[in-house]
Parts: C-alpha cells; structure tokens; sequence
C-alpha cells in the first residue's frame, strides 16, 4: 500500500501493508514503515515537495535507535533510506516529521523484535526498577529492581554515589510509545561514583555482548557530550578488567555497546560502572546478551566451575542437596566446597561444608531441621587461595506437607 498525504507542497508514501500496520495497532490511516531487527536493517520511504525540507523528531532525542536517515532534508523527490540498530529485546516505534516549513507530515518508524530470539540466551536485563521515585534513592536502599534473564538469582546492588531516580526522562522514553514505558526510572552516577552489579551466572556462555543506554545534562538540563563512562569485568569480585568503550559523542540518550569474551573456567560475572567526569551521567536499560565471537578482549581470573545439583530425597523435615566443581590447571585444590542454604524468607546463608570434596564427582549433604512446607534456595560453593568464594547458580526446593495421624 502507498499511503500520500495530499497537500500541494508535501508529500509522504511507503511501502508497508495494511496487514502489518494494523498487526501493531496502527491506525489504518497512518503512514508506516516498518524496519528489519537485524543490524543495519534498512528500509525506505519516498519524499516528494516543492519547497526544501528537512527531518525532525517528535521530542528530542527520541528514536536513538536509529542509526540512519539518508539523506535528512532535500527538496523536490527525493528516497529516504532508514537504518537502525539490532533489536533483540522488544518492539520499539517513533514518529517523526518531514518538515517543508509550510506543512509537517509525520510517518511512525516501527522496528519489531527479532521472532526468533531465544529469551535464554539474555544472561541480564535491568531497566532499574517500575516504582517512580520522588527523591534520588541510593542503589543499596532501592529494593524494586526490574531484573531478570538467566543469569540473574539474588538482586543485591552496591555502590557509592550511586542512584535510582525518576527527575531525567528514561532513555525507555526514547523506544517506545508512551503508554508502553517498562521503566520511569534511571540510574544516576555522580562524579566518582559506581555501581556494582550483582554477581551474574553466564553459565557456559563465553561470548557476550553489553549493552546500555548513557546520556548527561549539565546544570541547566542541556543535553552534553557523556564520554566519562568505564565499564570494568572480573570473575572473582575481586580482579577487574577494564573494558574499551566506544562513545558517539553525541548529546542525549546514546547506545553504547561492549563485546567482549569470558574465560571459560568461570561461571561468574561480575561487572561494575563508573564516572571518571566531572558531570553525573544517567544510565538504563543494560542489557548482557549471549552473543558475539568475543571480540578482541578476554576477561577473568581463572576459578572453579562449580553446579548445584537439584535436591533430592525431600521429606518435611530433610532434604539431600549437592555439587559438583572442576577445577583449572591454574589451581591445584579447593580450600573447602559445600553448601550454602537459606530460608525463602531469610537474607543470611546457612553454610554446610562438604569434607574431603573431591573434584568432578556428585557430592551430597543432607540439611536437616526443616520445616514442613517450607521453601528454602541453595547454592553449591567452593573456596580456593586467600579466601576466594565461587558459587554454583542458586536452586529451590520445597519441603513435603507433614502428614496428618
């Protein structure tokens, strides 16, 4: 379908469907234009008017998903060709107008997520949080986190001026209709601030690629360049790897994205964001996929490969848990191995240490004094060097109803 607006000095068509249009709740009479997921997906619309005309967004700094708007103003007929970035997460649309100084049409640029995305293969997502909040909240005191993926347990979160807050329009605000917001929220990091992110469990996934949305105001909320971000990578919580960063230098909300690769010995992540500027930065939406060939930067202390295995034997009052963990040619032996387990409505861990554990062989405990009903999470760990912890991903169970005399 082409859709014309008729006016004697402007005119818009494309190439979209009517079925298309309306599988995304697009009124009929709207001019659309629907993009490819994939990196660098193009399409095009056609731009025809007598006078000189040029692009122009909704709101500023919207549709920063985009990657291109070739050319963006003319004049007379002219092919406009739309890019933008790959979208895995979720559908996404702006609007914007082409402007000839006498009449403004808008066209809305739909880009669908990819139909065949695996959602496993998203380790972390963190869009911080769906609770509006009235003042800055430290990150530690914040409790209504938005995370998930599969790399994702217990959501602790530390740093040091460090804050949720909801006065800087979330860069979700940007990617989708407004009705459509996941977040209202941000993460603000003052000058020298950081944040660490919990430990994440990329299991056998040794490629990844980070993502995130940065931007920074200065004092009077004009948008400036944010090129003060490092982003930095460890396995152990301890040692950290900087990663390289390329920025657009571009004011507003700006993608930034870091491929890199994780030593295959480790099951952990650990990942940490700071500000070497003098102005605070804003940042949302992170994600970490699975994904990649690695790039050119490997990270990671070598640690064991530790598994929590599913509990078995379950009884009102007992229940048999267990692991098993190899170990690197770096390190020789383990210090201890065992269990760590809690109640699901304790914080604090319970460790059950699992004598003379020996490496690449199913090792069990049996926790007793349970109560009937009960749901309890645990997580197989081992200890190596000065006191290193590394811990297998964290598990359930629940424990049999007593049975009644």
């Amino acid at each position: 379908m082409a859709v014309l607006f008729a006016a004697p000095f402007l005119a818009v068509s494309c190439n979209t469907e009517d079925v298309e249009i309306n599988a995304d709740g697009i009124q009929s009479d709207s001019t659309t234009i629907l993009l490819p997921y994939t990196q660098g997906g193009q399409n095009y619309l056609t731009v025809s008017s007598m006078r000189a005309w040029w692009v122009e967004f909704e709101d500023a700094g919207q549709g920063s998903w985009l990657t291109g708007i070739t050319p963006d103003e003319g004049v007379f007929t002219s092919q406009v060709v739309l890019s933008a970035d790959r979208n895995p997460w979720r559908r996404r649309s702006t609007r914007i107008f082409f402007n000839n100084g006498i009449r403004a049409d808008s066209v809305i640029v739909i880009q669908r997520a990819q139909e065949s995305y695996e959602p496993g293969t998203v380790i972390y997502f963190e869009n911080f949080g769906t609770d509006t909040v009235r003042t800055s909240i430290p990150v530690d005191s914040y409790t209504s986190w938005g995370a998930r993926g599969t790399g994702v347990s217990v959501t602790t979160y530390s740093g040091t001026d460090a804050y949720i807050q909801s006065e800087v329009m979330s860069a979700d605000y940007y990617n989708q209709p407004h009705e459509e917001l996941s977040s209202v929220n941000s993460l603000q990091l003052e000058p020298g601030g950081q944040l660490e992110l919990p430990r994440l469990n990329k299991a056998e996934y040794n490629n990844v690629i980070l993502t995130l949305y940065l931007a920074a105001w200065d004092n009077g909320y004009r948008p400036v360049e944010a090129n003060s971000l490092y982003i930095e990578g460890g396995t152990d919580g301890e040692n950290y790897d900087r990663l390289p960063i390329g920025f657009s230098n571009t004011s507003g909300w700006q993608k930034v994205e870091v491929e890199f690769a994780i030593i295959e010995s480790s099951s952990n992540l650990y990942l940490r964001l700071g500000n070497e500027g003098t102005q605070p930065l804003f940042i949302d939406d992170i994600l970490l996929e699975a994904a990649g060939t690695g790039g050119s930067q490997t990270i990671g202390t070598p640690t064991p490969s530790v598994t929590t295995l599913s509990a078995t034997d379950i009884t009102p009052y007992t229940a048999e848990v267990g692991l098993r963990y190899s170990l690197p040619v770096q390190i020789n032996a383990v210090v201890s191995a065992g269990i760590q387990w809690r109640h699901s409505g304790d914080v604090d861990y319970t460790e059950e240490e699992i004598a003379d554990a020996v490496p690449d062989t199913n090792e069990t405990v049996t926790l007793i004094g349970l109560d009937p009903g009960e749901q309890y999470y645990y997580r197989a760990y081992t200890v190596h060097g000065e006191g290193i912890y590394t811990y297998g991903n964290e598990l359930s169970f629940t424990t049999s109803a007593e049975e009644e005399e």
